[in-house]
C-alpha cells in the first residue's frame, strides 16, 4: 500500500500538470479523504478474496514453484541494482571531472542498460503480481485518491460529486471516458505520493549525461557552421577585392593615349627616263673632265 501520512501538511502551492493545453492540480488530499481510501481498500481487497484472487504471497509460491522467481532471480536482481549503483558513481565522477566526451558517453549507456535490465527483472514479478488482491486493492484506493484530488485552476474538483443523485467523485472517474485524462491524473498522483517529480525520468544521471552531450555537440557543430560562413565570407571579399583591382588596372590600361609612329617614307621608284637621265649626266660630266 502507498504511504500517505494522514496528519500531513504539505506546502500550499499546488502541483501542477498540462493535458490538451489545459492545466490541473494536485491538491492535497484531507485525513477523512484518505480514511476512506483505506476503507475502499479494505473493500476491494475482501471482494477479490471471495472471487478467488490469488494474495501475493500465494502468487509469489507459484512463481518459485515455475521457477520464474527464486534464489537464481533474487540473485541477479541484487546483482544487476549493484552494478548500476557503480555505474551511476562513475558516471557522475565522469561529469563533475569533465572527463572526454566518449567515456560520458559510454558510462551513461551503460547505465541506461542496466536500468533497463532491472526493470525487466522487475516485470517477471509486478507482471504477475498485478492481479493479485492487494495490487487490485491498492489500484483502487489511488482511483479514489486521484477523484478526490485532481482539480481545475479555481479549485473545483475535475470529478466533484453529486449529493443529491448519489453519485461519488469515484463513480464519476471510473465512468469517465476521458481515458487519457484518467491515466495522467493517476500517474502525476502516483509520482506525487512517492515524491517524485513528473520529469523524474528525464532527469536521471544518464539523461542527464545525454542532454549535456547533445547540447555540446549541437554548440560545436554551430560553431563550425560559423566558422565556415566565415571562411566563405572572407574568400568572397577577396575574390571581391581581387576583381575590383583587375577591372581598375584594365580600365587605366584602356584610357592610356598611345604614342603615335612617323612612318618613313619611301624613296620613290625609279622610272627608265630616270636611268637615262643618269647616264646621260655621267656622261656629260666625264667630256667636261
Amino acid at each position: 500500500m502507498v504511504d500517505v501520512a494522514k496528519d500531513e501538511v504539505r506546502d500550499d502551492t499546488r502541483r501542477s500538470f498540462t493535458l490538451s493545453e489545459k492545466e490541473y492540480y494536485i491538491n492535497t488530499p484531507s485525513a477523512e479523504t484518505i480514511r476512506q481510501a483505506d476503507w475502499q481498500y479494505a473493500r476491494i481487497y475482501n471482494e477479490a478474496m471471495s472471487n478467488g484472487i490469488l494474495t501475493q504471497s500465494e502468487m509469489e509460491k507459484i512463481l518459485k514453484v515455475r521457477g520464474l522467481i527464486g534464489e537464481e532471480y533474487e540473485a541477479d536482481l541484487s546483482r544487476i541494482r549493484s552494478d548500476l549503483e557503480d555505474k551511476v558513481i562513475e558516471l557522475e565522477l565522469a561529469r563533475s571531472v569533465e572527463s572526454e566526451d566518449d567515456l560520458v558517453e559510454d558510462l551513461a549507456i551503460s547505465v541506461a542498460r542496466l536500468r533497463k535490465k532491472l526493470f525487466e527483472l522487475n516485470q517477471q514479478l509486478s507482471g504477475p503480481v498485478s492481479n493479485t488482491c492487494e495490487s487490485i486493492a491498492e489500484d483502487s484506493r489511488v482511483d479514489f485518491l486521484v477523484a478526490s484530488m485532481v482539480e481545475d485552476e479555481k479549485g473545483i474538483k475535475v470529478w466533484g460529486e453529486d449529493k443529491a443523485k448519489g453519485i461519488t467523485s469515484y463513480n464519476r472517474f471510473i465512468a469517465d471516458s476521458n481515458r487519457e485524462l484518467v491515466r495522467q491524473s493517476k500517474m502525476e498522483v502516483m509520482l506525487w505520493m512517492q515524491g517524485l517529480d513528473s520529469d523524474f525520468l528525464s532527469n536521471t544521471p544518464e539523461n542527464q549525461a545525454f542532454r549535456e552531450l547533445q547540447e555540446k555537440k549541437k554548440k560545436q557543430l554551430v560553431e563550425a557552421i560559423d566558422a565556415l560562413a566565415s571562411e566563405v565570407e572572407s574568400n568572397k571579399e577577396e575574390t571581391e577585392t581581387e576583381t575590383e583591382t583587375e577591372t581598375e588596372t584594365e580600365t587605366e590600361t584602356a584610357e592610356k593615349p598611345k604614342k603615335k609612329t612617323t612612318k618613313k617614307k619611301s624613296a620613290p621608284k625609279k622610272t627608265a627616263e630616270d636611268e637615262e637621265d643618269m647616264v646621260v649626266e655621267e656622261r656629260v660630266v666625264e667630256k667636261t673632265a
